[in-house]
């Protein structure tokens, strides 16, 4: 794992019930899992194997994960695509770029259940972060000027022009940027 990342190669969580720390997902498939997101349903994560492939692996939260390695629903091959947020159903997944690893290159739009890339109309945006909202009417991302853009979704797989709502102001002694964007429930 590069050195900004945890030093085990796993991904563990926090069971409520217990309070106790959970190895669900020991052996990724690669040396390390890195940025990943979780369906709002708790059902889907899609995690950013970095190490021999960088992939993008798309999990099935409700099967056992502990296999060495853990079963994937699909890999997409991103050498850059580490930031990703699921649709309110978790039927589709908006992927782009994390600041830390730029890229020109406009976020895609994957299947959520099977990792196969979707046909858009218009784009869901272009920039670092994205995160759909929870009512899945828009998808808030940085753009590549460092400014909070919301990208409305207009119905299924279409997308309207993206609109900045915040544009961050640099002073002298600090740079400011407008990164990782969420939502209110």
């Amino acid at each position: 794992c590069p050195p900004w990342s945890p030093p085990a190669s796993r991904l563990r969580r926090i069971d409520v019930e217990t309070a106790r720390r959970v190895d669900f997902l020991p052996n990724p498939g690669d040396t390390c899992i890195g940025c990943h997101s979780v369906s709002r349903d708790g059902r889907q994560l899609a995690g950013f194997l970095e190490g021999t492939g960088e992939n993008l692996a798309l999990y099935d939260l409700t099967r056992d994960l502990t296999p060495r390695p853990a079963p994937v629903v699909a890999r997409v091959p991103y050498a850059v695509r580490r930031c990703t947020s699921f649709s309110p159903d978790g039927s589709r997944l908006v992927s782009g770029d994390c600041g830390a690893n730029p890229s020109s290159m406009p976020f895609t739009l994957i299947n959520g259940r099977d990792g196969r890339p979707v046909t858009a109309t218009g784009s869901p945006g272009n920039g670092f972060d994205p995160e759909w909202s929870p009512d899945g009417s828009a998808i808030a991302f940085t753009n590549r000027m460092d400014a909070l853009t919301v990208t409305p979704v207009t119905a299924g797989d279409t997308f309207g022009a993206a609109r900045v709502i915040h544009t961050p102001v640099a002073s002298e002694t600090s740079m400011r940027l407008d990164w990782h964007p969420t939502w209110t429930p």
